[in-house]
């Protein structure tokens, strides 16, 4: 794909920065420039900017203008925290870094060479996180086959090899959450032939059911290691923890809780989702599990599936 020039010349500047891939650098680059690659005067002036601004962190390699960014340089944060994409190069950077300070998390991890990796970094002492998504711990690239384009996802769907390395992940820790990477899509948008959509699908709604019925009714996890990793090992991950959530149930703790039904069995029929969108991949499917209650610090926010505001 060809860019505007001065798109063009901050993504070659991107690259420059260590560990950065190509494609990290093309979202590095619209991120900054808010993606306006139609006004190329607005870019050649944040291009003058951004080109002699933008560097890494010296503590922890995050983006930033700063010699050491803010997050760094804030009294009440401790350590700081690098979200990247699946990118193997990212994760082999992570692991030859050694001195790392930060936590570096990875996003949607769909591949067994990145769970490898991974592995290999926890063992090393490395302070990375994980996480995976539940259509890469179920479905493969054969429900490409068709071109559907519900099907269409990044990071793409992979071969069967794939699914049972993130399964085996999940089981061991390496693979430290279960994430749905909602990426809801208008219909007519999402209906484009399959080069042409955009890559994502609806996950929220479904993400509990899907895990149950596929992963802990088959006996692949216990309903114990499929809550954790839906809920609690992602409070941790995030630090969601320290404000009261993914914690025991107890007397005197924040009321920050969800009341699911386990057993019960529904299909799924995009249009009569929560969202606005369709783009479900699981249409049509028979479906065990659902959230019935949701309690924020005590007030319910979710009342027998429905929002209470």
């Amino acid at each position: 794909m060809e860019y505007p020039e001065p798109v063009a010349r901050l993504i070659e500047e991107l690259r420059r920065l260590p560990g950065l891939g190509p494609k990290s650098a093309q979202r590095v680059a619209f991120f900054l420039l808010k993606g306006r690659a139609d006004d190329n005067k607005r870019l050649a002036a944040a291009i003058e900017t951004l080109s002699q601004s933008v560097g890494l962190c010296e503590r922890c390699n995050s983006f930033t203008d700063l010699p050491v960014c803010f997050i760094c340089t804030d009294p009440s944060r401790v350590d700081s925290q690098v979200c990247v994409v699946e990118e193997p190069g990212n994760i082999m950077a992570v692991d030859r870094s050694g001195g790392y300070r930060g936590r570096y998390h990875v996003l949607h991890v769909s591949s067994g060479q990145t769970v490898e990796l991974v592995r290999a970094a926890k063992a090393e002492g490395v302070r990375v996180t994980a996480e995976c998504t539940p259509q890469h711990l179920v479905l493969t690239d054969e429900a490409c086959a068709g071109l559907d384009p519900v099907f269409k996802m990044n990071p793409p769907l992979r071969e069967q090899r794939d699914v049972v390395a993130l399964r085996a992940g999940i089981l061991d820790g390496t693979i430290d959450a279960i994430a749905t990477d909602h990426a809801p899509h208008a219909p007519e948008t999402k209906a484009a032939p399959f080069e042409e959509a955009p890559p994502g699908m609806l996950g929220v709604e479904t993400a509990l059911a899907v895990v149950l019925t596929t992963l802990v009714e088959p006996g692949v996890l216990t309903l114990g290691q499929a809550l954790g990793a839906l809920a609690w090992r992602p409070a941790r991950v995030s630090g969601l923890d320290a404000l009261g959530h993914g914690g025991p149930i107890e007397a005197g703790r924040p009321a920050n809780l969800c009341v699911i039904d386990p057993a019960v069995q529904w299909v799924v029929e995009p249009a009569r989702l929560a969202s606005r969108a369709v783009n479900s991949p699981w249409a049509d499917w028979k479906l065990t599990g659902k959230v019935r209650h949701t309690i924020l610090r005590g007030t319910p926010t979710v009342r027998d599936a429905e929002p209470t505001q």
